[in-house]
């Protein structure tokens, strides 16, 4: 066992153990007492597993892949590497591009770029942004189309929530840095392992996310591979995230499924469950696949064979009018709790500076 950031081959702690839902494979967390990285054993991810995962019954097409899975990051990471004012000169490579959207603000501030992505339908979305040179390619794919040529050479690169799905980050990290134009930039954010959190949610573990970082552990990689530090911040709160952290249980998705559990009986339940999504669903993952199903599936079949007005009443119906009324009350309590965590970003801005949800780390090459 090597760790993938200071390829120390011992001095590890095991922090967790972990079970991967969509596979039922095990992972162990391991902490690096050296570089302070906590890493998967195994460090193993595929395109297979991510495109299972895209493709399955559970998500949208319209917008593949689960729920922090592959979503683009927030537009307030990009706002926040603008904030450091910071001159972008040549071009732009957003490495993770997801939909385009970083790509489509850069440009309209005057700076051209690329970009590539696992994910084939984030690219298709990022191209109906107008975006030309986005490419549902790794960057070893993408380096392997340039090799006719001579290497591109970038003023930026960016990595939005990437570093931590890579198997071997401190590979990747070195052939970006040969891709940057001399003082080129390289800008990355990752989750921070130190965030205010309640619980990790199973995007948080391998094979998602294979490392998680502290901000001494994303400064030692940077410095190891011959960068220069410009800033490493980990102080980012928002009122909607600590919202999320001390509220989550009453959003939307979880009052339905816990109005799903009262209304139907549990044996009903795993029957209509395991009709829909196959008869080899796993049971630790019943209460997210019951927040994802229609209410109709849920009925009993006698119910379901009834008039066409009985159907659409106890099916559609509800589902409409609880979901209007729950993201209705989940915006008003939203803003009635405000006073709360407008506090609770107060203090943890003044007692624990390096908690926020994310680290920023931007170094010159």
């Amino acid at each position: 066992m090597t760790c993938p950031s200071c390829l120390n081959d011992g001095d590890f702690l095991r922090v967790a153990v972990h079970r991967d839902p969509i596979e039922g494979k095990s992972y162990d967390i391991m902490h690096c007492r050296r570089c302070d990285l906590d890493f998967s054993s195994p460090m193993a991810s595929s395109r297979e597993w991510y495109e299972k995962v895209w493709s399955s019954h559970e998500y949208s097409s319209e917008a593949p892949g689960p729920v922090g899975l592959n979503e683009p990051a927030d537009p307030y990471r990009y706002a926040k590497l603008f904030a450091l004012g910071l001159p972008f000169k040549g071009k732009v490579l957003d490495v993770g591009c997801g939909d385009g959207y970083f790509l489509q603000l850069a440009a309209s501030r005057g700076f051209p770029g690329a970009g590539i992505d696992l994910n084939r339908w984030q690219v298709e979305r990022a191209r109906l942004r107008g975006l030309k040179e986005v490419h549902a390619l790794t960057l070893d794919e993408f380096m392997q189309q340039q090799q006719q040529g001579p290497l591109p050479v970038f003023g930026w690169i960016t990595l939005f929530d990437v570093l931590e799905h890579l198997v071997e980050p401190r590979r990747i990290i070195h052939q970006l840095g040969a891709m940057l134009e001399p003082g080129g930039m390289l800008a990355i954010t990752v989750p921070n392992r130190g965030r205010f959190y309640l619980d990790w949610s199973d995007a948080d573990y391998p094979p998602n996310h294979l490392t998680r970082w502290s901000p001494r552990a994303l400064r030692g990689l940077l410095e190891s591979e011959g960068f220069k530090l410009v800033a490493c911040r980990a102080r980012y709160y928002t009122c909607e995230y600590l919202f999320s952290q001390l509220f989550g249980f009453l959003s939307p998705p979880r009052l339905i499924r816990t109005l799903k559990e009262r209304l139907f009986p549990r044996a009903q339940v795993e029957k209509a469950l395991s009709k829909h999504w196959g008869p080899d669903m796993q049971p630790d993952r019943i209460g997210t696949l019951l927040e994802k199903t229609p209410f109709d599936l849920l009925l009993s079949e006698d119910v379901r064979e009834g008039c066409a007005l009985k159907r659409w009443l106890l099916s559609r119906g509800p589902r409409t009018i609880a979901s209007r009324c729950l993201h209705k009350f989940y915006g008003g309590f939203y803003f009635l709790t405000l006073p709360v965590t407008f506090l609770l970003k107060t203090y943890l801005l003044l007692f624990k500076p390096q908690g926020g949800y994310f680290i920023l780390a931007v170094a010159r090459k």
